[in-house]
């Protein structure tokens, strides 16, 4: 076990700013805390299938006119983003950031026919804000993904133990960091590296802005602390829009746009753009039919964004859902989409950029490893 010392420190200042090296790479988990309405972050644009959309929206439905234009080569289809968030638009069309389309815990591949057959096949917690699948957290209600551990290869009290903690709310779950000898919370010499990390880029002074700027200076700061590479999770509260969706989760866009528009300048400037991917996960997606309160209820599989300097951008993976209210993939009549890939062969593919062998992979994820889904660049997977 040993401490930084203050010559490391020396060392981490002079370093600070200049080009990262090795392998060293760092996962930024963006948590959305109370489930993510999806259905207005991305929604169709060619006139049949924003008028299905539209109808089944009803009062939460975003105007066509209003709608920030992007084009999936995948789908041959035409989309459009939310009109507060022109930083998302922007990296799209840059191609540094990538829709991940219906996401959410799924047990296993299946059909609309067979959960309606076996509800019961899936978990409940699948609809519920907290549940053993969704995320773990540990002293004082810092929370990792709940595959973070496992990754890691450590028990859930060597997790715990081994987790930098910070009163902002962020974590980071290090790969070598079980030798640092000090404090997990807000430790001094951590903070002073961290603090050594000199950053040009202005970042929004809202909650989510200071803690991707504290994300950002923490993936430079870990190669000079040699704590390996890092698992980063940032935790966002305000998506159970249940009531008042449109005038919340406005604000709420706005917010995740600017952030994440900064993250990508800072990490362009601080040169470790290639060595980040950031992801957006939740609870679960919201149903597309409003409510009486003018609000969604609880969902299920939704779209997540993931942006990088290995990322495969510019496009929409997975397959986009029906919007049609009782149609092929609502299993609710009210727009509940069943998935079409699972959080966990998300998870399994950000893990294997991060760099889990394969092997582990398949005990980490089982039946879900091999199904990559083709997100980053070959270089940058074997790398």
């Amino acid at each position: 076990m040993r401490s930084i010392g203050a010559a490391a420190l020396a060392g981490a200042a002079r370093l600070a700013g200049q080009t990262v090296g090795g392998s060293n790479r760092s996962l930024v988990s963006i948590e959305l805390l109370g489930g993510e309405d999806s259905n207005n972050l991305l929604v169709p644009l060619d006139a049949a299938n924003y008028s299905v959309y539209a109808t089944g929206r009803g009062a939460l439905a975003l105007a066509r006119s209003a709608l920030r234009p992007i084009e999936s080569g995948r789908h041959q289809a035409a989309f459009g983003f939310p009109a507060e968030m022109p930083e998302i638009a922007s990296l799209y069309q840059r191609n540094a950031l990538a829709i991940v389309a219906n996401v959410g815990d799924l047990p296993f591949p299946m059909s609309k026919a067979q959960y309606l057959a076996n509800p019961s096949a899936v978990p409940a917690d699948v609809f519920e804000h907290s549940g053993n699948s969704k995320r773990t957290y540990s002293t004082g209600a810092a929370l990792s993904p709940s595959w973070a551990g496992a990754v890691l290869q450590q028990s859930h009290d060597e997790f715990n133990q081994r987790l930098f903690r910070f009163s902002t709310g962020l974590t980071s779950a290090a790969a070598s960091g079980g030798w640092f000898q000090g404090t997990r919370l807000d430790d001094p010499d951590v903070l002073q590296v961290m603090k050594s990390v000199n950053v040009q880029t202005e970042f929004p002074d809202s909650g989510l802005g200071p803690l991707m700027l504290q994300a950002v200076k923490l993936a430079v700061a870990g190669p000079m602390l040699g704590i390996g590479n890092q698992i980063i999770t940032i935790s966002m509260g305000g998506w159970d829009t249940h009531v008042d969706e449109l005038n919340r989760i406005s604000r709420l866009h706005v917010d995740l746009s600017q952030a994440l528009g900064a993250f990508y300048e800072a990490a362009q400037e601080l040169r470790v753009w290639n060595n980040v991917t950031v992801f957006t996960s939740t609870e679960f997606n919201r149903r597309l039919a409003p409510n009486d309160s003018g609000g969604s209820d609880h969902g299920w599989g939704g779209h997540r964004l993931v942006l990088g300097g290995s990322v495969k951008g510019g496009e929409v993976y997975g397959r986009f859902p029906s919007l049609a209210l009782g149609g092929a993939d609502d299993v609710s009549g009210q727009g509940t989409w069943l998935p079409a890939i699972a959080s966990q062969q998300m998870a399994s593919t950000l893990a294997g950029w991060w760099g889990l062998d394969p092997g582990t992979r398949a005990s980490v994820f089982p039946g879900w490893s091999g199904t990559d889904l083709g997100l980053f660049s070959a270089s940058a997977a074997a790398a």
